[in-house]
């Protein structure tokens, strides 16, 4: 009450006398004036704590989605329907496995990335309109999206008629079986003869490389069972595989490495596979290698030319590894090469 008599005084002393003088007789015919006017302050203060406490409580018992949209990207290529999928992510000190880590965490400091970083693994699937085309199939198991985004993107394991296969690392055959069983049971894989040799056919115990055997078992327990059922078929590189789709060489990293050209009226992609693993910094410095490379020197040189021949043709290219959904252009710059990605786009059409 103190500070209500101490406000209605403050207002008595502001008043004009003549209103003072209106307002004294009015206090003194009507005593319920005060009380009206306390009752207003008082409903007014209570609406106010009404207020703020409904909203503190409604922010506090919304939760956080964190949840990520579905992991797809559509697009035309000429008459050809391309889809993008990821297979999600995995954080990894990346500049301890390449050949100048100095450089890459000067790179990063440069564009404020932090350490570990997110490699993104990225799967894509051709409709050419008679056929379903997979270029491989990621890492699988547990950890593996592809099925999952696969179905949300409106596609069935079943409806893929061939799976053209990069390399037979197991973040890239790993989702072409599980348990024995084919993932993709229409499906053909295609994979270079060499690649197929190299990885499938050479006894475990004759590997240079320990890391190459255990790779070896993982191919074999993926690529298998295909070879078992008589759906895996091996070319030479360079051949067409069908109507606007072709196999370039681009050895290296693995030794029967392939890249697949895919063309359409007047636009083309070209599939690079493990060309390139940190898109950050060999992309400007396209000499630096990975540990992963078989053949550290002759993934260099196929880098350079391979990323040479897209930006004098303007391929699109589409990159298991760079961010999602891994497709963007290549112009040279000097000894490196600037990467723009393609805009995103919200109807399914070809990219500009």
């Amino acid at each position: 009450m103190k500070w209500l008599t101490r406000s209605l005084y403050m207002e008595s002393m502001i008043m004009p006398r003549s209103a003072q003088t209106h307002a004294i007789t009015q206090t003194s015919d009507k005593p319920s004036a005060i009380m009206n006017h306390l009752m207003t302050w008082l409903m007014g203060l209570s609406l106010l704590m009404v207020l703020s406490i409904s909203t503190a409580v409604h922010a506090q018992t919304v939760p956080m989605a964190q949840t990520q949209a579905d992991g797809f990207y559509r697009m035309m290529v000429g008459q050809f329907e391309l889809t993008a999928f990821s297979d999600g992510t995995n954080p990894k000190d990346i500049a301890a496995i390449m050949s100048d880590p100095a450089k890459v965490r000067s790179e990063f400091e440069k564009i404020h990335l932090a350490m570990p970083y997110q490699s993104s693994y990225n799967v894509y699937l051709i409709h050419t309109g008679k056929e379903l085309v997979m270029i491989d199939t990621g890492r699988g198991g547990l950890n593996g999206q592809l099925l999952k985004n696969l179905a949300k993107s409106g596609y069935k394991p079943e409806q893929v008629d061939a799976i053209l296969i990069t390399h037979m690392h197991g973040d890239h055959v790993g989702g072409l079986s599980l348990n024995g069983n084919r993932q993709f049971p229409n499906a053909v894989v295609y994979a270079s003869k060499q690649e197929a040799d190299f990885w499938l056919n050479i006894n475990l115990g004759a590997y240079e490389n320990p890391h190459w055997a255990g790779n070896a078992k993982r191919a074999r327990a993926n690529v298998n069972p295909y070879v078992q059922a008589g759906k895996f078929k091996t070319f030479d590189d360079p051949t067409k595989l069908f109507e606007g789709i072709q196999t370039l060489p681009t050895y290296g990293h693995t030794p029967g490495h392939s890249a697949f050209l895919v063309e359409s009226l007047n636009r083309s992609v070209l599939f690079i596979g493990d060309t390139i693993h940190c898109a950050e910094v060999q992309f400007t410095h396209p000499t630096i290698t990975i540990q992963y490379d078989v053949k550290p020197d002759h993934a260099r040189d196929t880098r350079l030319a391979l990323f040479k021949m897209a930006s004098e043709k303007g391929h699109i290219i589409a990159g298991p590894h760079i961010s999602f959904p891994g497709l963007g252009h290549l112009s040279q710059t000097g000894v490196g090469f600037r990467w723009v990605p393609v805009q995103y786009q919200h109807q399914v059409k070809a990219s500009d």
